[in-house]
């Protein structure tokens, strides 16, 4: 992880299906190939702590977790962080936190302003990347790429509707549900429109700028 980034805790969002919860799985990997103490929370009451000794599962409110710990949340539809094991330790400065979330705010608001922490967009799969992983499922290209242009650039909704296109007519019925509820709402948003706010079904959300160091939201 680049040097600026560690401050200590850290926010990663994006549209939903880009591969948030692969990168965490990447970083607990990576972390666990240095052979260093890494925490793991995904279920909302337990975490699973690794160590030279071992892997144990311990209740979110386990006592303190070693020093120079990563900490790794993933938070789904279910889960948000609420580890007091993780937010004791950042407190306290001696763990480094990675939350994934979904663009919902209110899944790291809270902690996110009391303490601090950076957030982080993650910018959408290339459409190169979209095609080389349907081809590898034996889809073809034009199929992967009319996909691609008509449902967004989210990989897990289009490798859905392709295995299983029964499923279209449900997604598209989502998709005008989510347009009207956005076009019935639009008056109060006037000029300011929170892009961690609006359907992520019918908006795709990406970094508005891609400079490291300055990542906030953008609606395409």
């Amino acid at each position: 992880m680049r040097q600026e980034y560690l401050s200590g805790r850290i926010i990663i969002t994006g549209d939903p299906g880009l591969g948030k919860t692969c990168f965490l799985l990447y970083l607990l990997f990576y972390h666990l190939s240095k052979g260093l103490s890494t925490a793991l929370q995904i279920l909302p009451d337990s975490f699973v702590l690794f160590t030279d000794s071992g892997a144990e599962v311990y209740a979110h409110t386990f006592g303190r977790l070693p020093d120079e710990t990563w900490a790794l949340a993933d938070s789904n539809v279910e889960n948000s962080l609420s580890c007091h094991s993780f937010l004791r330790a950042c407190r306290k400065h001696y763990a480094f936190i990675v939350q994934t979330s979904y663009p919902d705010v209110r899944r790291y608001k809270t902690w996110k302003k009391e303490y601090n922490a950076y957030g982080y967009v993650m910018d959408c799969i290339p459409l190169t990347e979209s095609i080389a992983l349907g081809m590898i499922h034996g889809f073809d290209v034009q199929l992967i790429k009319d996909h691609c242009d008509k449902w967004g650039p989210s990989v897990r909704i289009m490798m859905a509707l392709m295995t299983n296109p029964d499923q279209i007519p449900d997604h598209l019925r989502c998709v005008k549900t989510a347009a009207v509820d956005f076009a019935d709402d639009f008056g109060n948003y006037k000029n300011n429109i929170n892009a961690m706010a609006v359907s992520h079904t019918v908006f795709t959300i990406r970094p508005e700028s891609l400079s490291i160091k300055d990542r906030p939201p953008a609606i395409g």
